[in-house]
């Protein structure tokens, strides 16, 4: 058990070296601070719209100023359009989770397919955070994915519409953890899974007949 979770956390420390810098927020993005703030107290396990839309930035900086202090982990997914290099939010929707996990409800997953086949720059941006602890405070670490952020991110992508639309320059699906005062982006699968998954032999896992 110890040397599965070991391998699952160094896969993660791997892949984080291929996902790009965490993001450094401008003062401009900070307006994004009190509508994500409404709208989270407002849309507990729901959905709510946003007054105005908001660029990805100032929205990711309002997920950071909601979460950064508490001690229980949150999902915030944010609807809108990709705009030119970035995303205009438009709807928000906010789950509260517990210490160490927050659920991915399957109302919300499904809202999310609706929304990303329902136009070429449909766009989501899907926020969580790291509660903080004794070691990241410790080690001032950037934001790390977990093993299974990373099996989500590979499990979207693996969907053919996912593919196309982000071969053809549209909207998709971005991920976002936020950990120690910082959001980051992770674009990268678990590397070291996706080495052990290539390495099987073509036969293996097959029940005889």
């Amino acid at each position: 058990m110890l040397d599965d979770y070991l391998r699952r956390e160094f896969g993660s420390v791997v892949s984080s070296l291929f996902d790009p810098a965490p993001i450094q927020f401008r003062s401009r993005d900070e307006r994004g601070v009190p509508p994500v703030r409404r709208a989270c107290q407002a849309s507990d396990d729901g959905i709510s719209r946003l007054r105005t839309a908001l660029n990805r930035n100032a929205f990711l900086c309002g997920c950071l100023g909601f979460t950064e202090r508490d001690r229980l982990e949150h999902l915030i997914v944010g609807f809108g359009n990709k705009s030119g290099s970035t995303t205009k939010v438009t709807e928000v929707a906010h789950i509260l989770g517990q210490q160490t996990r927050v659920d991915f409800p399957a109302w919300l997953g499904s809202r999310l397919g609706q929304w990303l086949r329902s136009g070429h720059k449909c766009e989501a941006i899907v926020f969580h955070n790291h509660p903080p602890n004794d070691l990241n405070a410790a080690i001032d670490n950037a934001p790390l994915a977990s093993s299974t952020d990373r099996r989500t991110l590979l499990k979207h992508f693996l969907q053919p519409f996912a593919a196309l639309k982000g071969l053809t320059g549209g909207g998709r699906l971005r991920f976002y953890v936020g950990e120690n005062g910082y959001v980051r982006e992770f674009r990268t699968p678990d590397v070291l899974a996706l080495l052990a998954m290539s390495q099987q032999p073509s036969g293996a896992g097959r029940r005889p007949s």
